[in-house]
C-alpha cells in the first residue's frame, strides 16, 4: 500500500511543505525543472488505524446479522410452504419476530429486551 495523503511529508530545497502551501502552485512553491522533491511518508497500518478498525468492525457486525436475516427468512418460507403443523404457526411467528429483533439489535445477549417484544 501507498501512504495516505496525511501520512506524506514533502521537503523541497530543505524546507518542509506546510499545509499551507496546498493552495500554492508548483512555480509558487518554486519548483523548477531538475528540483529535487524529497517525498516522506509512513505506510498505512490497518492494524494501527483506530477508524479502519471501527470500520471493519461494523462490516463483520453487518455480515454476522445479515447471516441471521438469511437463517429467520428461511425458517418463515419453510413455514409458508406447509412444513409445519398450522396449531405452531402462532409460536413461530413470536419466536421469528424474537431472532429478528436479536438479530437487528446485533447479539443474543440482548434478548431481555428482545423478549419483550411480540407481534
Amino acid at each position: 500500500m501507498s501512504p495516505r495523503r496525511s501520512g506524506q511529508k514533502l521537503i523541497l530545497s530543505g524546507r518542509t511543505l506546510t499545509s499551507l502551501d496546498h493552495s500554492k502552485t508548483l512555480f509558487e512553491c518554486r519548483v523548477a525543472n531538475n528540483s529535487k522533491v524529497m517525498v516522506l511518508g509512513k505506510r498505512f497500518d490497518p492494524e494501527g488505524d483506530e477508524a479502519f478498525k471501527r470500520v471493519a468492525e461494523v462490516e463483520k457486525r453487518s455480515l454476522e446479522v445479515g447471516k441471521r436475516l438469511a437463517e429467520v427468512a428461511k425458517e418463515a418460507q419453510d413455514i409458508e410452504d406447509g412444513y409445519l403443523a398450522k396449531e405452531h404457526h402462532a409460536q413461530a411467528r413470536e419466536d421469528l419476530a424474537l431472532a429478528l429483533v436479536v438479530a437487528y439489535l446485533g447479539s443474543s445477549s440482548n434478548s431481555t429486551v428482545a423478549a419483550s417484544f411480540r407481534l
